[in-house]
């Protein structure tokens, strides 16, 4: 929480922070620290807290949980891949890896802050059931109330982020394509380069697209 939400603030070393969290502090300890707070974490999605009246919410908590570990996932990928020792192992695809630590550090950001926010409007439900009233009340009722926003408006964005972090090659290609046009371009308004009038698949244009904004579409449910 402190990498996701405080240091990126005054440090400005979320970079950083995203390759230390995932090399020192996942990679190094064999991931049993983080698989500790997941299992928490989904004990707590597929409980009875907040009496029912949180079933919406932990489901949101649940699906959060399954896109990070996914998303973690395609970053051990890319790590195993880069071992140069291994027959197909690459060494450059430990930029991939890189590509997406500092989403790491959000996603995992938003899975633990989720988290507390809901073990909070579990205890704020339960002190209204028990008579909170006047200023108490008001305040239990806003713990309920900021815990079921940031569910059900913060946490199905990490859907989004998993696409981006599981086509993270087709991510690279387009950045790519992206340079070649401008390059293109420039070549172009300097008369270095004639055009030429052909015919092409609009397939190709299409999955450029999708690429680059599906993630974002999908994040907004369209």
């Amino acid at each position: 929480i402190r990498d996701a939400k405080i240091d990126t603030l005054y440090e400005g070393t979320t970079a950083i922070q995203g390759m230390d969290l995932f090399f020192r502090k996942i990679v190094k300890d064999n991931g049993q620290a983080l698989g500790y707070l997941a299992n928490e974490i989904q004990q707590f999605a597929q409980s009875d807290a907040g009496n029912g009246r949180l079933k919406i919410e932990r489901e949101y908590l649940s699906k959060a949980l399954e896109d990070a570990q996914a998303i973690l996932g395609a970053v051990f990928k890319d790590l195993m891949s880069s071992n140069p020792a291994d027959e197909n192992g690459k060494i450059e695809n430990i930029y991939k890896v890189g590509l997406n630590t500092t989403r790491l550090v959000y996603v995992l950001g938003d899975i633990v802050v989720g988290w507390l926010l809901l073990r909070g409007a579990e205890v704020a439900i339960n002190a209204l059931d028990a008579g909170a009233s006047g200023s108490e009340q008001d305040f239990y009722e806003g713990k309920d109330a900021a815990a079921s926003f940031f569910a059900r408006n913060v946490l199905p964005k990490l859907a989004g982020e998993r696409i981006i972090a599981e086509n993270i090659d087709d991510s690279l290609e387009a950045i790519e394509e992206i340079l070649g046009a401008l390059l293109d371009i420039s070549r172009l308004d300097a008369g270095a380069m004639t055009p030429s009038i052909s015919s092409f698949k609009m397939a190709d244009l299409m999955r450029s697209l999708e690429i680059e904004f599906a993630p974002s579409a999908r994040a907004k449910g369209l």
